[in-house]
């Protein structure tokens, strides 16, 4: 109730400003009176000071209003998230900066009104005196707007600027710590070898590390399946073992060499990678599989068949020339599996395969969810074919998790 009634009190006000511009017009100008300009500019700079404190008051009253509504809404929402230190984290930092930003804008508003004002009395000032004519008055008043707009947009956006400001500064720092590109030695092809050291992640919106003190070894041709329940940092581990994502301390080693020393260009072709939420991307079935590069046909049918997905893109109206969308609305999920498994394989056979079983796909698991795992196991492993391992989502997965 008080902040509509600060509200109407701060909408009227709001028309202090054409008020004036009416009473220099049809009084001050015509009677030439100096005193009438000087009460009248008074009176309008007093009203434009209690428009911005009631604007200010009216906000304070708003943000109250808002937080009680909170506290009666949910009590033991409020009170979960306040005892977490993790949230207090994150939120208070954009919680506290608000308010200074709100000041800001008002003062902002309420200056290029005061100079306005300024503006007009100057010019009546001078029409009075015989030094300038009405016309130059109100143009003076008009250009003053639209030099002041600038100002009062960059009030506005300043938070935008200080953060893109903020990003670059994150990026330089990233990019000049980055290694030129082709300043790294070429390693040779990995025999897939694999050694964890002491591996550690966390997240600052976290108290504790999603993964501690992991390490382990895999050699060439062993294969790897870590069960556990959800949210023990499964796929977290497979991402850091495939260098998707950093460590906060600790190493990844292939064949004895840091996982952040090799090239990706050269990396990647021997590793596959099939998340838990399957994606494929727009264009052709055959540069899905061989991951938009140069794609070649033996190796995009091989990595199909052994994928068991062969015959069902045959199918398709333009078998491997089929194209199909980023959301694969034309495909089962099943069969989006299917291809981003053939994907997966569409590698040398020195490859980490990571496989994670679909999303869709809960329950007890089904062999129709990875057909092609008899087909891994048989191409994987062994001295011919050495593979360093892959990761399981689930026990009922492990049997599908041997590496191609």
């Amino acid at each position: 109730m008080h902040a509509g009634i600060l509200g109407l009190c701060v909408n009227l006000l709001m028309l202090v400003p054409a008020l004036y511009m009416v009473q220099v017009f049809d009084r001050v100008l015509t009677s030439r009176s100096d005193a009438t300009l000087v009460v009248l500019t008074l009176g309008t700079l007093a009203a434009l000071l209690v428009l911005l404190w009631l604007d200010l008051l009216r906000g304070r009253l708003l943000a109250s209003a808002g937080i009680a509504f909170e506290l009666d809404a949910g009590p033991k929402v409020m009170a979960r998230q306040m005892s977490q230190a993790a949230s207090v984290r994150r939120w208070t930092p954009r919680r506290w900066p608000a308010r200074p930003e709100a000041r800001w804008r008002g003062a902002g508003r309420a200056l290029r009104q005061l100079v306005q004002i300024a503006m007009l009395a100057a010019g009546a000032w001078l029409v009075i005196d015989a030094h300038a004519s009405p016309g130059i008055m109100m143009a003076a008043t008009v250009l003053l707007g639209r030099a002041l707009a600038p100002v009062e947009g960059a009030i506005t956006g300043w938070k935008q600027f200080v953060d893109a400001r903020n990003d670059h500064g994150r990026l330089r720092s990233v990019l000049s710590g980055a290694s030129p590109a082709g300043e790294a030695t070429p390693l040779p092809a990995p025999t897939g070898a694999v050694q964890v050291e002491r591996l550690v992640y966390g997240s600052r919106d976290l108290d504790r590390p999603v993964l501690r003190g992991i390490g382990l070894q895999i050699g060439a041709g062993e294969s790897l399946a870590i069960i556990g329940p959800s949210g023990s940092g499964k796929s977290t581990l497979a991402r850091l073992l495939l260098g998707i994502w950093q460590p906060t301390s600790g190493t990844v080693r292939i064949d004895g060499a840091d996982l952040a020393h090799w090239s990706r260009d050269r990396l990647g072709p021997h590793l596959g990678y099939l998340p838990q939420s399957v994606q494929l991307f727009a264009g052709t079935v055959a540069q899905n599989i061989a991951r938009f590069g140069e794609p070649d046909a033996g190796a995009v049918i091989d990595a199909a068949i052994r994928a068991n997905v062969h015959d069902l893109i045959l199918r398709l109206p333009r078998g491997y020339d089929s194209v199909i969308g980023e959301r694969h609305r034309a495909f089962r999920r099943t069969g989006a599996a299917h291809r981003a498994c053939s994907r997966c394989m569409a590698t040398p056979s020195r490859g980490a395969r990571r496989t994670q079983r679909p999303s869709g796909r809960r329950g007890g698991g089904s062999a129709d969810a990875y057909p092609a795992g008899p087909e891994v196991e048989r191409y994987g492993g062994g001295a011919d074919h050495p593979s360093p391992g892959a990761v399981g989502r689930r026990r009922s997965c492990a049997r599908c998790c041997a590496t191609a």
